[in-house]
């Protein structure tokens, strides 16, 4: 008897979910090998601006993470960025906006959450300043021509995380670690429990 296959194709959609989930867990490992256990990543961070891919918290502070899995030439003009699309020889083909599902820029994304959040740990009297790091995570992104940046730095890997990391010169009790680690989840599972009622 024949057999009948069903045959399914991931949309486009699907596959860049699935390319950014991946570049999402190469920098997860990342930072995994790099850092030790005082730290923690909250992944698929939410509050009232949005949702980011990491905020990271240790003994040297904060850092909130924005991660893109676009193959491709970067460029960004304060918070205007664009991707000049390649094919597999390296030629160069269509350029367009590198944005969000509600057109925000990596860095306006970026941004916004992490006024927030910095905003919240202020009115709750744990004074930190919360960095921001764009990771471009796909194997073939290339950047270039990255002017007037409105975030702490831009990489393609967890390296510059770990850069920015380096440049901090406050270092924060066990007690203060503890503390803001305690107002970041409960931050994001106020927002997240808002998010599931909609």
């Amino acid at each position: 008897p024949s057999r009948s296959m069903v045959h399914s194709v991931a949309s486009d959609a699907e596959e860049a979910a699935g390319a950014g989930r991946q570049g999402e867990d190469r920098v997860a490992d990342q930072l995994a090998k790099a850092l030790d256990d005082r730290w923690v990543l909250y992944r698929g961070y939410k509050n009232a601006r949005g949702e980011i891919d990491g905020v990271l918290a240790g003994p040297d502070g904060v850092v909130a993470i924005e991660i893109k899995a676009y193959a491709g030439i970067i460029s960004a003009d304060g918070d205007h960025w664009h991707r000049q699309k390649v094919d597999n020889y390296g030629n160069p083909r269509e350029r367009g906006p590198v944005a969000d599902g509600t057109g925000r820029s990596p860095s306006v994304q970026l941004n916004e959450i992490a006024n927030a959040l910095e905003a919240f740990l202020r009115r709750q009297r744990a004074i930190v300043a919360v960095r921001r790091v764009v990771v471009f995570a796909h194997p073939r992104s290339r950047l270039e021509a990255l002017n007037a940046l409105t975030v702490d730095a831009v990489g393609t890997s967890a390296k510059t995380v770990l850069a920015v990391l380096r440049q901090q010169t406050v270092t924060l009790s066990p007690d203060d670690q503890a503390r803001i680690e305690r107002l970041i989840e409960r931050d994001h599972a106020y927002f997240d429990r808002r998010r599931g009622k909609r």
